[in-house]
């Protein structure tokens, strides 16, 4: 299996990476969660990476490909280790429905994640299963893109501007479901 991803700077705009399963394969697109158990990454010589997406992607499905008829060889295996990232800071939106964190995943790569506090159902929550004190309302996932920066003052600038966009979203979003359960369709 080989998975791209976004490079972490201007200069490295894509990262290959060729995983293999450990074990029974499991069954299903969405039943292989990679783990330091269950998983190794697999150095091929002269392939980490290439000069945009698509090329990565073409290249990293030809290696794969060769890798699994055996017309190449992994030079080197190692355990996989999941990314770690740190919470650099989080906003939260002046009527607390809305905060953004900003996390750095490497030296010039940084995340925006943006939540809103929003009735269940209605979009995707940060935790599965939702976990709460309010019984209909969770934090969840504001926009399903991922926002990335290379430059720390830059995310932090985005991070504030998604608030009032994202507290907007969040009470049109619970007043829509107070107005379904006074007629009594909760969903």
């Amino acid at each position: 299996m080989a998975v791209v991803f976004p490079g972490d700077s201007k200069d490295d705009p894509c990262r290959i990476e060729f995983r293999e399963y450990i074990g029974d394969k499991p069954t299903g697109p969405l039943a292989w969660k990679a783990t330091e158990e269950n998983t190794l990454v697999l150095h091929v010589d002269g392939i980490t990476g290439a000069n945009s997406l698509s090329e990565g992607k073409s290249l990293a499905q030809r290696t794969a490909e060769k890798l699994s008829a055996g017309e190449i060889q992994a030079t080197r295996k190692e355990p996989y280790r999941p990314p770690r990232s740190a919470q650099i800071e989080m906003v939260e939106h002046t009527n607390g429905n809305a905060k953004a964190i900003v996390s750095q995943w490497s030296e010039q790569k940084y995340e925006v994640m943006v939540a809103v506090w929003v009735p269940d159902g209605t979009l995707f929550p940060l935790q599965t299963p939702s976990i709460s004190t309010s019984r209909d309302m969770s934090w969840c996932r504001a926009f399903d893109e991922r926002i990335y920066s290379d430059d720390l003052e830059e995310a932090k600038v985005v991070a504030r501007q998604s608030l009032e966009l994202a507290s907007a979203m969040a009470e049109k979003l619970t007043a829509e479901y107070k107005k379904r359960k006074e007629e009594g369709d909760p969903q």
